[in-house]
């Protein structure tokens, strides 16, 4: 990140750290209300909210994170050698963090909310034939219990609703991410939703730009472009100082009305005389 700050003032840009509290998108120039008050105009804004991970939304989840409960496998795996360790989803993201923990754990269990995968052919396939994988259909983690560390979550049936324990000392969350956490509708005032987008200012007809847009085929009231007239190659035709020597004739557009006489081939006997 550093780098990319550096990168970014060595050209010129300036870097403001404060939080934006209203965006105001409408007319050619955009504005940006920060905290402190000020205002920053712009003919574009790009709005790089950010994302953060995707949680079950358990109590027990941010108090244990980095104590059992990760969204990275490959960053936390080697942390959990011979233990038991679940990873919740049925897509291709828990597939591969599910094969990737074998090489470290005692069993992974996929906690999976239905009766079959959402994952793709081959790799449900894969984690299915591997014997450390084990999968607990349609369950859902209700709660994770432990006061240091992870020592295990409550799963609840999800067509039932029965509850039961299941130990584990590792809880992983496949590293999805969740978008557009920090924007409020409030904020905006000329978008219905609160989603990022990016406006392109109008253009007028002195820009500089509108000559590039402008163009026959994008226009509707601009006339197209008439096709290139199709003009008939010339033939080639004994120049006449070689029995085996050709050269194209002239007058290429109307050949084909005064078609030239081509000199006779000499005959075998011609040849011969040579």
């Amino acid at each position: 990140m550093d780098g990319l700050q550096e990168q970014a003032g060595r050209f010129g840009a300036k870097i403001v750290f404060d939080d934006v509290t209203q965006v105001q998108l409408a007319g050619h120039l955009k504005r940006v209300v920060t905290g402190s008050g000020d205002t920053h105009e712009a003919p574009a804004v790009i709005l790089a909210t950010g994302s953060a991970y995707k949680e079950l939304g358990l109590p027990e989840e941010k108090r244990l994170s980095g104590h059992g409960v990760s969204w990275c496998a490959t960053c936390d795996g080697f942390f959990f050698r011979e233990q038991e360790i679940i990873v919740v989803g049925g897509g291709d993201s828990a597939m591969e963090e599910a094969m990737f923990l074998t090489r470290f754990a005692k069993t992974v269990t996929v906690v999976v909310r239905r009766e079959e995968l959402r994952a793709s052919r081959i790799m449900a396939q894969r984690a299915k034939d591997n014997p450390k994988i084990r999968f607990a259909w349609n369950s859902a983690i209700t709660a994770i219990h432990g006061d240091a560390k992870v020592t295990g979550v409550t799963l609840a049936d999800t067509r039932s609703g029965e509850s039961r324990e299941h130990a584990a000392t590792a809880y992983s969350w496949p590293l999805d991410m969740s978008r557009g956490r920090t924007l409020s509708q409030d904020r905006w005032n000329s978008t219905p939703r609160a989603t990022s987008r990016w406006i392109p200012p109008p253009l007028l007809p002195t820009s500089p730009e509108f000559s590039l847009a402008a163009t026959p085929w994008t226009t509707a009231t601009a006339r197209p472009l008439r096709p290139p007239a199709r003009v008939a190659p010339r033939p080639w035709m004994p120049n006449g100082t070689s029995p085996h020597s050709m050269t194209r004739t002239a007058s290429p557009r109307h050949w084909w009305k005064n078609p030239p006489t081509p000199e006779p081939h000499p005959t075998n006997s011609q040849l011969m005389s040579f």
